[in-house]
Parts: structure tokens; C-alpha cells; sequence
């Protein structure tokens, strides 16, 4: 896929409420069919509770193939606007990510 084809993937889960949802969480906790207590976090560090949070960062999916190296699909609302930004193999993903939503 191409940068092109997950930004349209990302604006396409947008539109289905409970993907969003899930992809705007910061952590999870359950407990499975024994009882057992897990707790499942986002990796996605830009989320309002993440070490780089971003202003209006609303999800999106972090990832990493051979190809691609590390990317970051990202989401972002400002005054209305909802903006995503995808980047791929770059040594700094959140410094990129924050200054493509910025611009």
C-alpha cells in the first residue's frame, strides 16, 4: 500500500464510529473468560496521554514493515477540520507527524 492508499483507508475507518473509537483509546483493560486482567495499550504516542501528545490528535495506527520501516498513520481536529497524515520511515515518525498537521 501506499501512503496514499492508507490515508484513504484511515478516512474511510473515520467514518465508522466504533473504529474511530478504538482507535482514539489509549489503554484497555479486560478481563478474559478465566478472570485474567489484561491491559492493552496504544502505541500511538501522539494521543492526548502519550510522551509526544499532540493538540486535537485523535488516533490513528502505528505500524512497521521491512518496506516501510516505522509509520504512523495519524488524525488530527483543529477548528473543525479534521486532518490525516501518514509517515513512513523516518527516524524521528513524531517530529514529522507533528509538523505535516501543523502545516
Amino acid at each position: 500500500m501506499s501512503a496514499y492508499d492508507v490515508a484513504i483507508s484511515v478516512r474511510n475507518a473515520l467514518a465508522i464510529p466504533d473504529v474511530a473509537k478504538w482507535a482514539s483509546t489509549w489503554s484497555y483493560a479486560y478481563a478474559d473468560q478465566s478472570g485474567a486482567q489484561h491491559l492493552i495499550n496504544n502505541h500511538n504516542r501522539i494521543l492526548p496521554q502519550g510522551p509526544n501528545q499532540y493538540v486535537g490528535a485523535t488516533g490513528f495506527k502505528t505500524g512497521f514493515t521491512r518496506l516501510a520501516g516505522n509509520t504512523l498513520s495519524a488524525t488530527a481536529t483543529r477548528n473543525g477540520r479534521t486532518m490525516i497524515v501518514i509517515v513512513m520511515d523516518t527516524a524521528d515518525t513524531y517530529g514529522w507527524t507533528a509538523q505535516y498537521l501543523d502545516e
